[in-house]
C-alpha cells in the first residue's frame, strides 16, 4: 500500500501590467487562496509570493491559466538559479510546474 502525501491545496492567480507603449509585462499583484476558503492572501510581486509559499510548507497551487502564469514562474525561477528539468510522458501531455524545497537546496521541474 502506498503512502498518501499530505499537502494543502491553493488556487493562485497573477495580475500583470497592461499599458500603452508597453515593452514588457510583469506581475504587480498575486493571490493565494486555500481550497474551500475565502482567506485570500494578496502579494505585490512574484518574489513576495514565492517567499510566502516557502513559509506555507507542503502545498500544491493550481493556476487556472498555467500557460500564462507559469511563464512568469519559469522566468522567475530560472533567474533565481533553479535549473529546468524535463520529463517525458508517453501516454499524455500534462502541464505542471513542480517546486521542491529542502533546506537550502531547491529544485524546479517543468514538464
Amino acid at each position: 500500500m502506498s503512502r498518501q502525501r499530505k499537502f494543502t491545496c491553493y488556487v493562485g492567480d497573477f495580475e500583470t501590467t497592461v499599458y500603452s507603449g508597453q515593452t514588457h509585462t510583469e506581475v504587480w499583484a498575486s493571490a493565494l487562496v486555500p481550497f474551500y476558503s475565502e482567506d485570500v492572501k494578496i502579494y505585490h510581486s512574484i518574489d513576495e509570493t514565492f517567499e510566502a509559499m516557502k513559509k506555507l510548507g507542503n502545498i500544491r497551487v493550481y493556476y487556472h491559466n498555467l500557460k500564462f502564469d507559469g511563464s512568469f514562474w519559469i522566468d522567475f525561477l530560472l533567474n533565481e538559479g533553479f535549473k529546468q528539468a524535463y520529463e517525458d510522458i508517453d501516454t499524455f501531455i500534462e502541464q505542471t510546474l513542480k517546486l521542491k524545497l529542502k533546506n537550502t537546496k531547491s529544485k524546479a521541474k517543468w514538464n
